[in-house]
C-alpha cells in the first residue's frame, strides 16, 4: 500500500513536471524577441573581502511609456534605434535580509553591481576588485554616525505603499559615448539603464518613487554635440572637451537643448547629461532645486567607477531636484544621500523634503500601484522628546512603510540605547493596536542630552529593515525638566559615565552639591552656566526653578541670572548684567552692588524695572516663576509672592534659536549658587497640542487676522475652534488662559478667535462649515450679555459697523468697567483686522475607506478539483491619517494581510472580510461572498462516481457518513481510506485519503487486489444529504494493518486486512463481523 501511494504520488507529479516544463518552454519561445540572451532571475554571488553572500536577483526594467533612444547624426537629425533588450535586475541578499541589490547582466555572463545593505554601506563591483563606500573613521572602517538630533523627520505613513513613475531624460554626450562606450550602443544603453535601475532601488524602497526612462540622446556626432567647445580635440580628451569644464554651463546646455531645441513632446519630468568620468567613488554635479515634473528639473552628473556609472552621482543631484539642499535637517544620520554621498540610503530629514515634493506634484506622475518586485520594508528615523527618569511609549512603525504593500512588524529592539537607557518591545501600545517601543531615560547626562537606539521591522514577506530612534532627553510636550537628584553628590560625573564639562565654554565646571547644580565661576571667567535644551520658546514661556545663594569664604559666586536668548554667557567682566549675557532677554538677581531683581534686554537695563531685595544672600531656597509672553510682557514672582507684573520687554524680539540659560558671575563676592528642579514650558507652539473629547487643538502663538488664522489652520488641516457645548467652550477658555492679545474695538479686552463670521451676510452667523453658530436664545447664553446691553441686550452688536468675526472674550469687557457689556468665556464680536492668537481644532478620526475590488462573485473552477485559490485585491484610505494596517479574515481568523491576498476558499459560498485599520485606531471592514461552484465531474468507465463509497443506512448507527461497496458486475470493492501514522492522521505528498479499488483475487482465500488509486473527492462532492463524504477505511502505515467497512450485497461488514503481498498488492481478509441496526 504504501508503496503503491508513494509510487502513484511520484507518477503525479511527474505529470506535473512535463507540464510545467512545457508551459515553460512556450513562454521562452514566445519571448525570445524581448530576452532570448538573458534570465528572468538568476542566483550571482557578491563578495568583500573574505565575505560572501548570495545575491537572487530578478529581472527589472527601468523603461517608461515613451522609452525611446535616439542617436545624433552629423546632419543634425536623430535616427530612433531598435533598442536592445532589458540587462538590469534588482534582488535581495540571502542572509541579509535588509539589503537591496542592483545589477545589470551582460551576455557574457559578467555581472556589475551595487548593493546596498541595511545600515547604508554598499558594495561595488565592475567586474574586478569590489569596493566598500561608506562613512569611514582613521583606521578607514566604517563608523556609527555622530548623534546629532534630527530638525525634522516623516511624518505618519512614510512614503505609503504606493509607487509613481517620474519620467527621465538622459542626454549623453559625445565624450561618454565614444570615450567611453566606444560607440557601441549595447554598451552605452546597458550603463544608462544600470545607473537609474541603481537609483530606483534606492528611491522605491525609501520615497515610493520609479524614475523611468523616456527619450534617451546618444551624441554620436563630436561635430553638432553641444557639450563640446573645442570641436578638433579628439572625443578621448573626455572631461577635458566640455565646455569650460565646469557643470553650471553643462546644466544650462542640457536645459536648453531640452526646452528649446530638441524636437517632439516634451514628457520628462527630470533630465540629466554626464560630465567628466571618475574611476573610483569620486565624482561631483550640479542641479537645480526643487524642480521636478512642473517645472521640470535638470542635473549633470560625473560617473564613477571608470564604467560610466552616474548612479552615485545622480542619485544626490537628482534629490536637489527632489528639493534637498546639502545636510539636510542638521544630517543626523552620517553620511547620507544628501549630506557626503557615502551611505546608500536617506536620512529621515532628507526623505521628509523628497515625499513633500512628491506629494506637492501628483498630478504630474503616473501611478503604478504597489511595487511587485520583492524589496525590503522602510524603517523611517524617529525623533522623539522624552523626559528624564520617566517611561515613554514610542511608534516607531508609525512613519515605516513597504513598498510592497505588505504589512510590517517589529521584530527587536536595542536592550539598552546608547546612553544606557532601558528599552523594550511593548505589545499593542501603538497605534491601532500595532507594537510600540518603550524607552526608560532613567537619569542621564546633562551633557549628552542626545540618545539614540536602533531598531528591527520585518515584512510579511520576511524581509528586513533597520531603523533609528533619536532621543532628545529632556523635553517633553514642551516641557523640560531636570531636578539632578540622581546625581551622586559632590564629583562631576553622571551615572552614565559622562562628566559635566561643556555646560559652558567659560567658567568653571558645575557640579553636583547636595543634590543640586552648584555654579562656580572662576577669576579668569566671570560665570558658569547651566543651558536648557532647545525648546520653541519664542511665542511665550514659563521657566519655573529653585534657586539658593549662600554665603561662603571657599566659593566666588555672587550675582545669579536667567537668560532667554544666547545660549552660553559671551562677556566676561565687561557686561552691564552680572550674568555676562550679551543678547537676550535677562533677569539678574544682584547681591553685590544694587541688591536685587534687575531686568535687561540685550545687556541694557530697562528704565525702572528694578525691584529691591537686600534678602537674596540667606542661604534659603527661593521657588522662582518667570512668565514671558511675546510681543513682550515679563512677570516674576518669587515664592508666589509677585515682584513684576507685565513688565513691557517690547525691545526684545527673540530668535527660533534662543534657549533659557542660567549663570553665576563673581564681582568679588564669595557665594555658593545652587539651582535645582528646572522646568520650562512653552506656551505657544506646534509642541502644545492637546485633546479633549474626541478632538485635538493646538495653540499658535502668532498674532494673525481672522482670515490669516483661518487660512493658517486650514494649511495645518484644521479650523478655528468651533463650540458645541458648554463645557467645551469652559475648557476652551482655560486652554487659552495664557493668550494676552488685546482687540481695541472689543473694550481693549483680552480675546482669541473662534470659528464664526458673518461676513457673507450680515447677522447670519456662520461656522466655517456653513453651520449656524448659536445665539443666546438657543437657551445657552454664549455672547456677552453685560448690563450694558440693557434688558435681554447681547452680542453681537456689529459696533462701528465692521465688526463681522467671532472672538472669545478671555477678560470682561470694556477693561474700564469690566464686564459691563461681556465677561470671560463669552463672546463678541470684533473687527476681522485684529491680531489675535488662537487655537485650531483638527478634525476628529475619520475611518478608513475600504473596498474589495469586483466585490462578491463566483470563481469558474480551473483545476477540476474542490476549492479555488483565489487572488483578491483591496483598496484602503484614509483621508485623514495613514492606514497602518490591513486584515483579510474568513470566519473571524485571520488568512492574511496586505492588499493583495491569495485566499483558497472551499466548494459554495464564503464570506471574506477586509479589514483596515488607521492610525488614531479606527478600522472599517467589507465583506464579499466568493461561491466556488462544484466542478462538473465527467464519469468514467474506471471511476464512475466523483467519490468511492455509498452512505449507510443510519439505523446501523455508524460514525462514518461513508462506507465502501461492492460491486459484483466487476467484482471490485470500491472505497476510500485514509492514512494514519502511530494512530494519528497522516498524509503522502500532501494527500490524506485515496480511492480505491479492491478487486477479488481468490474468494475462497479472501484475497484483493488495489487495482485503482486516486485522490479522494478531488472535486469536493457532496453526498445526497448534502454532506461532505468522509473514508470509513483506515490504513496503519506503521503495521500496514488496513481496517473498513463495507456494504455487500444488503449486509454492512467491519473488515480488518493485512497487506502480504508489498510487490502485487494484495491484502488478505483476516477478521469481519456483520453489524446490525441499533
Amino acid at each position: 500500500m504504501t508503496k503503491i501511494i508513494k509510487t502513484v504520488a511520484e507518477l503525479l507529479r511527474g505529470k506535473h513536471l512535463r507540464k510545467s516544463a512545457l508551459v515553460a518552454a512556450l513562454f521562452i519561445l514566445g519571448s525570445m524577441g524581448l530576452n532570448a540572451a538573458l534570465p528572468d532571475s538568476f542566483d550571482h554571488v557578491i563578495s568583500h573581502e573574505g565575505e560572501s553572500y548570495t545575491a537572487s536577483l530578478s529581472f527589472f526594467s527601468n523603461r517608461g511609456p515613451n522609452f525611446q533612444v535616439q542617436k545624433q547624426k552629423d546632419d543634425g537629425t536623430f535616427d530612433v534605434l531598435e533598442v536592445p533588450i532589458v540587462r538590469t535586475y534588482i534582488g535581495m541578499v540571502q542572509g541579509a535580509p535588509g539589503a537591496t541589490v542592483s545589477a545589470v547582466r551582460f551576455d557574457s555572463g559578467l555581472v556589475f553591481y551595487r548593493a546596498v545593505f541595511e545600515d547604508g554601506r554598499e558594495w561595488i563591483n565592475t567586474g574586478g576588485r569590489t569596493d566598500l563606500l561608506c562613512d569611514k573613521g582613521p583606521d578607514n572602517t566604517c563608523v556609527e554616525p555622530d548623534l546629532k538630533f534630527p530638525e525634522f523627520v516623516v511624518g505618519e505613513g512614510g512614503a505609503g505603499s504606493l509607487i509613481y513613475g517620474v519620467e527621465v531624460g538622459v542626454d549623453m554626450p559625445f565624450h561618454q559615448f565614444d570615450g567611453v562606450h566606444a560607440n557601441d550602443i549595447v554598451a552605452a544603453l546597458s550603463i544608462i539603464e544600470y545607473s537609474v535601475n541603481t537609483t530606483n532601488a534606492l528611491y522605491m524602497r525609501e520615497a515610493g518613487i520609479k524614475h523611468e526612462l523616456g527619450r534617451v540622446i546618444l551624441r554620436a556626432s563630436r561635430a553638432l554635440d553641444p557639450y563640446h567647445i573645442d570641436q578638433v580635440k579628439p572625443a578621448s580628451c573626455a572631461g577635458s572637451c566640455v565646455i569650460d569644464d565646469i557643470h553650471f554651463s553643462r546644466r544650462d546646455e542640457l536645459k536648453n537643448q531640452w526646452e528649446n531645441v530638441l524636437p517632439g513632446e516634451k514628457t520628462h519630468d527630470v533630465a540629466l547629461t554626464i560630465n567628466k568620468d571618475w574611476t573610483m567613488n569620486g565624482g561631483a554635479g550640479l542641479a537645480e532645486l526643487a524642480k521636478v515634473g512642473n517645472p521640470r528639473g535638470y542635473s549633470t552628473n560625473d560617473t564613477t567607477e571608470g564604467v560610466g556609472d552616474f548612479s552615485r552621482v545622480w542619485r544626490h543631484e537628482v534629490g536637489h531636484n527632489w528639493g534637498n539642499g546639502h545636510y539636510t535637517g542638521n544630517a543626523p544620520e552620517g553620511g547620507t544621500i544628501m549630506s557626503n554621498n557615502n551611505l546608500g540610503r536617506f536620512s529621515g530629514p532628507e526623505q521628509k523634503i523628497v515625499l513633500d515634493i512628491k506629494k506637492a506634484n501628483l498630478d504630474n506622475f503616473a501611478s503604478l500601484g504597489a511595487l511587485k518586485l520583492l524589496m525590503a520594508p522602510n524603517a523611517s528615523l524617529d525623533s522623539i522628546l522624552a523626559a528624564i527618569g520617566s517611561d515613554t511609549v514610542i511608534d516607531v512603525l508609525g512613519n515605516d512603510h513597504d513598498a510592497n504593500g505588505d504589512e510590517i512588524f517589529l521584530v527587536d529592539v536595542d536592550k539598552t540605547s546608547y546612553l544606557g537607557a532601558s528599552v523594550q518591545i511593548s505589545e499593542g501600545k501603538g497605534a491601532g493596536g500595532r507594537d510600540a517601543i518603550t524607552y526608560r531615560s532613567g537619569k542621564l547626562s546633562l551633557t549628552k542630552n542626545v540618545d539614540r537606539f536602533k531598531y528591527r521591522i520585518r515584512d510579511s514577506s520576511g524581509l528586513e529593515s533597520v531603523g533609528y530612534a533619536y532621543i532628545k532627553v529632556g523635553g517633553v510636550a514642551g516641557t523640560f525638566k531636570q531636578d539632578f537628584n540622581a546625581q551622586p553628590d559632590g564629583t562631576p560625573v553622571f551615572t552614565d559615565g559622562s562628566t559635566a564639562t561643556g555646560l559652558g565654554p567659560y567658567g568653571s565646571k558645575p557640579s553636583i552639591s547636595n543634590g543640586a547644580l552648584q555654579l562656580t565661576p572662576d577669576q579668569t571667567w566671570s560665570s558658569s552656566s547651566y543651558t536648557v535644551p532647545k525648546i520653541n520658546l519664542e511665542n511665550g514661556f514659563t521657566a519655573k526653578f529653585k534657586v539658593k545663594i549662600s554665603s561662603s569664604t571657599s566659593l566666588s559666586a555672587d550675582g545669579f541670572a536667567l537668560n532667554f536668548g544666547e545660549s552660553i554667557p559671551t562677556q566676561t567682566f565687561s557686561g552691564n548684567n552680572f550674568g555676562g549675557y550679551a543678547k537676550g532677554l535677562t533677569i539678574e538677581f544682584n547681591t553685590f552692588s544694587k541688591k536685587g531683581y534687575r531686568i535687561f534686554v540685550n545687556d541694557e537695563e530697562i528704565p525702572n524695572s528694578y525691584v529691591a531685595d537686600a534678602t537674596l544672600v540667606d542661604g534659603k531656597w527661593r521657588d522662582v516663576s518667570v512668565e514671558w509672553l511675546a510681543p513682550g510682557s515679563l512677570s516674576l514672582s518669587i515664592n508666589g509672592v509677585s515682584i513684576i507684573s507685565n513688565l513691557s520687554t517690547s525691545l526684545f524680539v527673540p530668535a527660533r534659536q534662543d534657549q533659557i540659560s542660567f549663570s553665576a558671575q563673581t564681582r568679588g563676592y564669595s557665594h555658593e549658587v545652587l539651582l535645582d528642579d528646572v522646568e520650562v514650558s512653552n506656551l505657544f507652539g506646534s509642541d502644545t497640542k492637546t485633546t479633549h473629547g474626541s478632538g485635538e487643538y493646538e495653540i499658535v502663538g502668532t498674532p494673525m487676522t481672522w482670515s490669516d488664522a483661518a487660512a493658517y489652520a486650514k494649511s495645518k488641516g484644521a479650523t478655528l475652534v468651533k463650540i458645541k457645548t458648554a463645557e467645551q467652550n469652559a475648557w476652551v477658555k482655560d486652554l487659552l488662559k495664557n493668550v494676552n492679545t488685546v482687540a481695541p474695538d472689543g473694550g481693549g479686552a483680552i480675546y482669541s478667535w473662534l470659528g464664526g463670521t458673518d461676513s457673507a451676510t450680515e447677522g447670519s452667523w456662520l461656522w466655517e462649515d456653513d453651520t449656524e453658530v448659536p445665539l443666546n436664545n438657543s437657551g445657552t447664553v454664549w455672547w456677552g450679555n453685560g448690563p450694558g446691553h440693557g434688558s435681554g441686550g447681547s452680542e453681537p452688536d456689529n459696533f462701528g459697523g465692521t465688526q463681522h468675526c467671532l472672538a472669545m472674550g478671555l477678560s470682561g469687557w470694556p477693561t474700564a468697567s469690566p464686564n459691563f457689556y461681556g465677561s470671560a468665556g463669552q463672546w463678541n464680536d470684533i473687527n476681522c483686522t485684529n491680531q489675535l492668537r488662537f487655537a485650531i481644532q483638527y478634525p476628529t478620526n475619520v475611518s478608513p475607506t475600504v473596498s474589495i475590488v469586483g466585490g462578491s462573485r463566483s470563481i469558474a473552477d480551473t483545476d477540476d478539483k474542490a476549492g479555488e485559490s483565489v487572488s483578491l485585491t483591496a483598496t484602503a484610505s484614509d483621508s485623514d491619517g495613514t492606514i497602518v494596517s490591513t486584515e483579510w479574515s474568513v470566519a473571524g481568523s485571520k488568512v492574511a494581510s496586505g492588499l493583495n491576498a491569495k485566499i483558497f476558499f472551499p466548494n459554495g459560498s464564503t464570506t471574506v472580510t477586509f479589514t483596515a485599520t488607521d492610525n488614531s485606531g479606527a478600522s472599517t471592514s467589507v465583506s464579499a461572498t466568493i461561491t466556488i461552484p462544484l466542478p462538473q465531474y465527467v464519469p468514467t468507465d474506471k471511476w464512475p462516481s466523483p467519490y468511492n463509497g455509498s452512505t449507510p443506512d443510519p439505523s446501523v448507527g455508524l460514525a462514518y457518513n461513508n462506507i465502501g461497496a461492492f460491486n459484483s458486475n466487476d467484482s471490485t470493492i470500491y472505497t476510500c481510506l485514509g492514512l494514519f501514522a502511530n494512530g494519528l492522521p497522516s498524509s503522502a505528498n500532501g494527500i490524506s485519503q485515496f480511492d480505491i479499488g479492491l478487486q477479488v483475487v481468490s474468494a475462497s482465500d479472501a484475497t484483493v487486489q488495489i487495482t485503482k488509486l486516486r485522490e479522494f473527492n478531488i472535486i469536493g462532492a457532496l453526498n445526497e444529504n448534502a454532506q461532505s463524504p468522509d473514508c470509513s477505511g483506515v490504513f496503519e502505515t506503521t503495521t500496514g494493518l488496513y481496517t473498513d467497512v463495507i456494504e455487500v450485497s444488503n449486509s454492512i461488514l467491519e473488515t480488518t486486512w493485512t497487506l502480504i503481498d508489498a510487490n502485487n498488492l494484495i491484502l488478505k481478509l483476516t477478521g469481519s463481523k456483520v453489524l446490525g441496526a441499533n
